[in-house]
């Protein structure tokens, strides 16, 4: 009844998830993860889907591990906070899941500690690793108190230039 009522209210898009994972991997077992966690996320995005909602599930760390119940099994469309110092880069995700929507993976670290050098050449690497195509690009998190506002700047016009 809930997502009816959001897709009521003119919602389209649909955040949901939690932070499960570290740099290792989660912190559920794959197989624990199919039998208590998967089951309530198909529904969602089932549910979602039925009325041409996305659902996005919001997760940094590296979840290699349980991608394919996150994204095949239950059937979850989106991914954000997609953290590209675990692993989980747009290159590897697009070739793994070609439809996936993803959403991050310019590493909150580099806006923070890198260059404004650095900042573009990942903002221009996440770009054309998403082929154009079902990507929002940004942070991979967030952006740190006391990062260079020249960065985040650098980024953004990176982002503005690719033209795919």
């Amino acid at each position: 009844p809930h997502i009816e009522w959001l897709y009521r209210q003119g919602f389209k898009f649909i955040n949901g998830g939690a932070d499960i994972a570290s740099q290792s991997g989660p912190v559920y077992s794959p197989a624990s993860f199919q039998k208590i966690i998967m089951p309530a996320l198909k529904k969602i995005a089932d549910e979602c889907r039925k009325y041409g909602m996305v659902y996005c599930y919001r997760t940094d760390g590296n979840i290699w591990s349980i991608s394919d119940y996150l994204f095949n099994s239950a059937g979850v469309q989106a991914f954000g906070e997609v953290d590209r110092d675990a692993g989980m880069t747009v290159g590897r995700l697009r070739e793994a899941y070609p439809d996936l929507i993803i959403l991050g993976n310019i590493s909150s670290g580099t806006l923070h500690k890198g260059t404004a050098k650095d900042v573009r050449e990942e903002t221009r690497a996440t770009l054309m690793e998403s082929g154009g195509y079902n990507y929002i690009p940004g942070p991979s998190n967030a952006i740190m108190h006391g990062t260079p506002v020249e960065n985040v700047y650098s980024m953004i016009d990176e982002i503005e230039r690719y033209k795919p």
